[in-house]
């Protein structure tokens, strides 16, 4: 009796075996700019899954185990234009290449401390704005210098680069207050 529940168990993981292996694909590829350079450090991945990869420095990418289907493929990276194509998995590995170009509609980085990424109309917390040739006016000699275009921060340059003393609307942190004060901003810490 328990021979025969082995010899079923085996033929049910056989039959299922060419299901695992078949119904599921690899794509790689690789992302370069449009003068051929990769992009290390980009990412490839599919919308709605938990399905992607990050480019490697060499600029190519591989996302393992994709369920066969319809998808829609994304690369993107830091100012450049986002990339989307269609793909069909059928089981077999599959070869998609992307070439990016640069987006020169945006030209400015918006750092913010929430998780979710948000324009800034779209955003409801405070942001200060530094253009490069706002920066190249002030020619700073540090960045701490440049620190002191940011409203509400307050920045002493006098002991050089290392040893910079940035009040934080009048906290002074790196002088005589305490180091290990926990500020919020907005409700953040």
């Amino acid at each position: 009796m328990e021979k025969l529940r082995l010899i079923r168990s085996f033929c049910v993981v056989t039959m299922g075996l060419p299901v695992l292996l078949f119904g599921q694909s690899k794509i790689s590829g690789t992302v370069k700019d449009r003068n051929g350079e990769p992009l290390g450090y980009a990412t490839v991945h599919i919308p709605k899954t938990s399905f992607g990869a990050r480019v490697s420095e060499q600029g190519s990418y591989q996302i393992d185990k994709v369920p066969a289907g319809t998808y829609k493929l994304v690369a993107s990276f830091m100012g450049y234009i986002k990339v989307e194509k269609d793909i069909n998995v059928s089981g077999e590995n599959q070869v998609l290449d992307f070439t990016m170009y640069e987006d020169t509609s945006k030209n400015e980085v918006i750092v913010t401390g929430t998780v979710n990424p948000k324009t800034a109309l779209e955003s409801s917390i405070s942001i200060s704005t530094l253009k490069a040739d706002q920066i190249l006016q002030s020619a700073p000699r540090s960045t701490a210098e440049i620190l002191r275009s940011i409203p509400g921060i307050r920045s002493e340059a006098s002991a050089g680069e290392g040893n910079t003393n940035i009040p934080v609307r009048g906290v002074p942190i790196a002088t005589g207050g305490s180091k290990f004060l926990l500020m919020y901003e907005d409700g953040l810490p």
